[in-house]
């Protein structure tokens, strides 16, 4: 009967027992189940960090782009060019310039360097590297001048004689007029030489003026 009862009561709280076997005393002893030991549990995997996930999208684009190739600056050489990785010839390298003061050109002068202008009346002129001669041009004289020595002084370039020879009129060249028969100093260069009669009748004569010599020119009267 107590058996049965301690049954029953258990039943009644929702305990399930067993009766270990009787004590001395004869009574018996209710037994609870032994408790299930818990199964350790599986470690989650970790979720990527948003930096592991930039790393990773990192290292696979590295791996798809092409690694570009080492270039070699180019050099410059003797005459200017340029020289690749190759050895071959590139574009040239930029010139240099230099400036030269001039003093004393005359009025409306024009400065020409291979063909190209550099500068007007006293300058400055802006000369490329290993030019070393400019020419002058004006009221169609045209003067070579040698610039290796540094600035120009008009003053002081190399100069030779014109001789007009005609029996009356005047002589002009550019803005300067003499009376024939004239012997006039000028500066050693090609000009374009206006005689004009008493009557203002006019010929135009070309002459090469050479340093340290005399050039001769006869004008006959103009008919």
């Amino acid at each position: 009967v107590a058996g049965a009862l301690v049954a029953l009561g258990l039943g009644a709280v929702g305990l399930a027992v067993s009766l270990a076997p009787a004590t001395d005393s004869g009574a018996l002893v209710p037994r609870l189940p032994a408790a299930p030991t818990p199964a350790a549990p599986t470690p989650a995997a970790p979720s990527p960090t948003p930096a592991t996930a930039a790393g990773a999208a990192a290292q696979a684009l590295a791996s798809l782009t092409p690694t570009p190739p080492t270039m070699t600056p180019p050099t410059t050489t003797d005459d200017g060019g340029s020289t690749g990785a190759s050895g071959g010839r590139g574009r040239p390298a930029a010139k240099a310039t230099r400036v030269i003061a001039v003093a004393g050109a005359p009025a409306g002068t024009v400065w020409l360097a291979a063909g190209r202008e550099v500068g007007r009346g006293d300058g400055p002129l802006s000369l490329p590297a290993g030019v070393d001669r400019v020419e002058a041009s004006f009221d169609g004289a045209r003067v070579s001048v040698v610039v290796e020595g540094g600035d120009i002084d008009w003053d002081a370039l190399p100069r030779g004689v014109l001789s007009v020879r005609a029996h009356e009129g005047t002589v002009r060249v550019g803005a300067a007029s003499w009376d024939v028969p004239a012997k006039v100093r000028l500066v050693a260069g090609r000009y374009v030489v206006r005689y004009v009669d008493d009557d203002g009748r006019s010929s135009e004569h070309r002459v090469e003026v050479r340093a340290g010599g005399t050039t001769v020119l006869n004008v006959a009267e103009a008919p």
